[in-house]
């Protein structure tokens, strides 16, 4: 995709330099309207990210 992951989160990086095991992101709303979170996680024996994403299934607008 091209995308710059540091300079969308700038956390990330920081976290790439850690001792952390992973980091997760606050709860967000995505742009359909559904909640998710994204955990990153350091990928073994390399210098990079792996991001995944939590999504939960009710919308903004849904009562909990």
């Amino acid at each position: 995709l091209g995308l710059e992951l540091f300079g969308l989160y700038p956390p990330y990086e920081a976290f790439l330099h850690s001792n952390e095991p992973y980091h997760f992101t606050p709860i967000v709303v995505r742009v359909d309207g559904y909640y998710a979170r994204f955990c990153a996680v350091r990928l073994p024996g390399k210098s990079g990210l792996l991001v995944a994403e939590y999504s939960f299934n009710i919308k903004e607008t849904d009562t909990i």
